[in-house]
């Protein structure tokens, strides 16, 4: 083939670009940067690259003789199109379509079957640009599913390539429809499909610039997840713990309310590895945290502190109820099912920090949590024990209610005089 109009070499010269920019970028995202089911941009990038070289072929070699040839050309564009749209379930989680290969086959047999008119270039376009309708129309349809709403510009901005590909393909086909003599003999009209197919072609480039963004933006979110969440257990990391812990600290002042600290220790977790092995004890650890995660509350801030070491913030908890609900963790990881093990106990230490202490800090405050659960493993373990309130700063915080009690009331009643 030879090019005979500017417009044509820009068609080839981007659907060139289309394949090398998918199998460089994609491929390299898909080895460098691992992210959760990475593995669809493998399907992305296969799925490409055979639709696009069947496509690259077609207008290329358009008098294709065999059906041999012509069944490998639209079969190679079929399958190219169901990875691609499998890579989007995988990337995206969504359930497997049960019709899908089935779907395929019949397409694959309705095309032989109309093979008698094997050299008919408008008859293999139409068969590629109904499978290209199909299945962008699914993609469309899964996109407005699956992405956050509100809409934020990359979802608009897929929108805007799908429908730009769809829009092609209907153009395209009602161009064939309403000019039945179209040939490849036939420049100018072989340039009029051209820029219809450029339009889908763009369309093309824009969707898979957004999936590459969606890609970058799940490895962003995974980073910043790692940096505070531990790989283990899913809680907060010791880092993280520590950062939100004096954030609380200065809420609970600043919204004059209590704030309790506690820290868990896994009863003779040592022996559990040394018995059992260290994958029980992993998954100890992984049971121990979901059940943490289950009875504590939403506003309540769990982290791995360490080992098979917890560290819990409970804002609003003071020492009238603080008991009730250490009582209530040690009684739930007691009576949680940890098979092969027989039972799990923890044991607990907690400070309590009042709004009107400002010399408490977050390093006093687990010193303080840390002699409590000294104490209780001493003590026989599986028991929580909370640090006593020193009463100069409880009977402080009351006196000073009661002096803006007093005040009050004093101007009220020196006001009520001078009314009288």
């Amino acid at each position: 083939m030879t090019f005979t109009s500017p417009l044509t070499l820009t068609f080839v010269c981007m659907l060139i670009a289309m394949l090398i920019m998918i199998f460089v970028i994609i491929s390299l995202l898909a080895s460098k940067i691992k992210v959760k089911n990475g593995e669809a941009s493998h399907y992305w990038t296969l799925g490409s690259l055979l639709s696009g070289t069947s496509l690259l072929f077609f207008y290329l070699q358009p008098e294709i003789r065999g059906a041999l040839i012509s069944m490998l050309v639209f079969g190679a564009y079929l399958l190219g199109h169901l990875l691609h749209w499998r890579g989007l379930q995988i990337f995206f989680s969504l359930p497997k379509s049960r019709y899908l290969w089935q779907l395929a086959g019949l397409t694959m047999l309705a095309f032989y079957a109309a093979l008698d008119h094997e050299n008919d270039y408008q008859l293999r376009m139409a068969a590629q640009l109904v499978v290209s309708m199909v299945v962008w129309s699914l993609c469309l349809w899964k996109w407005i599913e699956i992405r956050p709403k509100p809409f934020q510009f990359v979802t608009y901005l897929g929108l805007f390539g799908l429908s730009l590909m769809i829009v092609d393909v209907l153009t395209v086909l009602m161009t064939n429809y309403l000019y039945a003599d179209i040939s490849m003999a036939n420049v100018g009209s072989r340039e009029k499909i051209v820029v219809k197919e450029i339009s889908g072609l763009i369309g093309l480039l824009i969707y898979m610039m957004v999936l590459i963004y969606c890609y970058f933006e799940r490895y962003v979110e995974q980073m910043n997840y790692a940096a505070v969440h531990d790989d283990m257990t899913g809680l907060f990391n010791r880092r993280a713990i520590l950062e939100r812990g004096q954030r609380e600290i200065e809420v609970s002042r600043r919204s004059n309310k209590p704030l309790a600290i506690a820290l868990v220790d896994v009863d003779n977790f040592k022996k559990i590895n040394d018995r059992y092995g260290h994958a029980v004890g992993d998954l100890v650890l992984k049971q121990l945290a979901d059940v943490l995660q289950k009875t504590c509350r939403s506003v309540d801030l769990i982290g791995r502190y360490g080992g098979e070491e917890f560290c819990l913030i409970l804002p609003g908890n003071h020492h009238g109820n603080i008991d009730a609900v250490a009582d209530r963790i040690v009684k739930a990881i007691r009576e949680h099912d940890y098979r092969p093990l027989p039972s799990v106990t923890i044991s607990i230490g907690i400070s309590v920090l009042s709004p009107v202490d400002q010399k408490q800090t977050w390093r006093s405050l687990v010193k303080q949590a840390d002699r409590e659960l000294y104490k209780v493993k001493q003590s026989g373990r599986d028991n929580y024990s909370t640090a006593a309130p020193e009463t100069s700063k409880e009977e402080e915080w009351q006196l000073k209610d009661n002096e803006n009690f007093s005040s009050k009331q004093s101007k009220l009643d020196a006001s009520f005089f001078r009314s009288v």
